[in-house]
Order: structure tokens, then sequence, then C-alpha cells
């Protein structure tokens, strides 16, 4: 497998995942569909289903190269949880200013890291909705988990 984008070694450790628009494909939103029910993600398949739907991006160079980025996310995500590790965390790239904060700023650090948090918190209690079965739209997800 290719390498991550960052690694945390928290106990147990997680990945983390730095997406931009041109993850978001056709190809990644048909296995972001497959992915089964109870496989615990750190964020959220329907957000990124959304994503690649909103996005459509296509990259042909090399031609199969939408194909092999879906393939290298899936096993990012899928992986982790199967060998002890907590599920991959996605972040996308749009969600905010990244290159804003200082890797030698305690309090970016910080503000980073909570982010984190918030992320696995969020995301990962998705699976613990008494309508698991739900498939949320872009504008819902914008919105606010709060007020869904």
């Amino acid at each position: 497998m290719s390498p991550c984008d960052f690694w945390i070694p928290d106990d147990p450790g997680f990945i983390v995942e730095f997406d931009e628009s041109q993850h978001f494909t056709i190809p990644r939103k048909l296995v972001l569909s497959a992915y089964p029910d109870d496989h615990p993600v750190g964020f959220s398949r329907d957000r990124w289903i959304a994503l690649c739907e909103k996005h459509n991006a296509k990259d042909n160079d090399p031609p199969y190269r939408d194909e092999q980025r879906a393939w290298y996310d899936t096993l990012r995500d899928l992986i982790p949880p199967l060998e002890g590790l907590q599920p991959t965390v996605r972040i996308y790239a749009s969600d905010f200013a990244w290159c804003s904060l200082d890797p030698d700023s305690d309090n970016d650090l910080r503000q980073f890291l909570e982010y984190l948090d918030e992320l696995k918190e969020k995301y990962l209690t998705l699976d613990r909705l008494e309508n698991p079965d739900k498939r949320w739209t872009l504008d819902e997800m914008e919105q606010g988990w709060d007020k869904a």
C-alpha cells in the first residue's frame, strides 16, 4: 500500500487522509457505496458520496488514475480497523484554510487536534443513529449534523 498522508501514533494509532477535489470521483463513489454498513470509518460516507457527485472529478493521466486513487483510498479506509487500529479519518481540503496552520505553533497544533477529535466523535457515532439507513444530502450535512 502506498504511504498515507499522516499517521497519528495514538493508542491505537490512526491514519489521517487529506482529500482534495481530485479524490471525489465516480469510482470513489461506487466503492464508498459498497462499504459494509458495519465497517467503522472516521468520516461521513454519505458526505463523501455527495462530494463525489458534486465534484465528479476526472484525472486521466494515466488513464486509470481515478480507479487507482479510489483503490488506494479504499485500502486506507478498510484495512486499519481490521488490523486493530482506529478508523481512518478523512479531512476535506475545502473545510478549512489548512495552510494557515503553523506546525510549530502550540495553538495551531491544539486547534488541529481538537478538529480531529471532533471529527472522530462526530463521524464515528453516525453508526449509532436511530435511522442508520438514512442517506444524507450534501445540503443537510453542510447545515450541520446537530440540525439533521
